[in-house]
């Protein structure tokens, strides 16, 4: 009987070191995996920023060439202007 006491005596004190080591782990666990979250939350925060800035100089690449495309439309149509009247002037 002396030895079941004993047993259990011996459960009773490591049982609660058992529980903070489990508890440790856990809380090892956790902020390891926090830690992953923040930085899969950092990762991605920076792809739609990179997306962001790509669209945005996209954007401002397409209105450049369409300024562009405009000036040289301007520049044809006066050339056209005076070849036509080029023409009908030698008539």
């Amino acid at each position: 009987m002396n030895s079941i006491e004993d047993l259990l005596g011996a459960m009773w004190l490591i049982s609660p070191l058992g529980l903070a080591m489990i508890a440790c782990v856990g809380f090892g666990f956790a902020v390891t995996a926090r830690e992953a979250l923040g930085r899969e939350r950092g990762l991605r925060e920076a792809r739609e920023h990179a997306h962001d800035d790509d669209e945005a100089a996209l954007t401002d690449a397409k209105e450049q060439a369409a300024a562009e495309r405009d000036r040289c439309r301007r520049l044809l149509d006066c050339h056209v202007d005076a070849a036509l009247a080029e023409l009908t002037d030698c008539q």
